[in-house]
């Protein structure tokens, strides 16, 4: 399964495909107004991924950088005008090292999250700072709360249902501050 509008279901232990997500009607126009060409109505009809990375926005332990968020407001704001949603993305990449991966948490790589409590905690507390942030954003159409799992020895040497307690976590976690939908971009044959 690769793309958007993947999620946790509340009801299964499996990610699936989530068909209900709203997405808006086209606009017809009125008489004498041009017609919009395709390409320009359909960039109104999928909302614009903006990436949120965990590395930049917690430099150190437990310390935010509000004022990026406050620009990804101001970006949300301005998409707004142009009547286009949005969707954030926290993207995570799962290799040693990886860019997306705070330089703080060791070893550097998302397993981390899986096999230390604190560094668990503090992914899901990152989480919450962003989604509480951006939660009055309006254009917010949704939020991906996980890029691409992985489970190989070169990404996150973990179970499947290892995956699965951590993303109910996760949605718990996004819940708590909004009722937009949460969804996960699987992508690759590493899960």
């Amino acid at each position: 399964m690769c793309g958007y509008g993947h999620r946790v279901d509340d009801a299964e232990n499996q990610a699936h495909v989530d068909a209900g997500v709203p997405q808006p009607l086209p606009r017809q126009p009125t008489i004498g107004q041009a017609i919009p060409h395709p390409a320009y109505e359909a960039l109104h009809h999928r909302p614009k991924t903006l990436v949120v990375i965990w590395k930049y926005l917690e430099p150190s332990f437990r310390v935010y950088k509000d004022e990026a968020l406050d620009d990804l407001i101001r970006v949300c704001e301005y998409a707004a005008k142009y009547e286009l949603q949005v969707m954030i993305d926290f993207h995570t990449m799962m290799h040693e090292g990886s860019f997306t991966v705070p330089e703080w948490l060791s070893p550097r790589k998302f397993e981390t999250v899986f096999t230390n409590d604190t560094a668990r905690q503090a992914w899901l507390d990152f989480l919450g700072h962003c989604v509480s942030h951006l939660s009055g954003v309006e254009n917010i159409h949704s939020w991906h709360m996980m890029n691409e799992p992985a489970r190989h020895e070169w990404a996150c040497d973990v179970t499947v249902d290892e995956f699965i307690e951590l993303w109910r976590e996760m949605r718990d976690v996004f819940k708590t501050h909004s009722g937009k939908p949460v969804s996960i971009r699987f992508g690759g044959r590493h899960l």
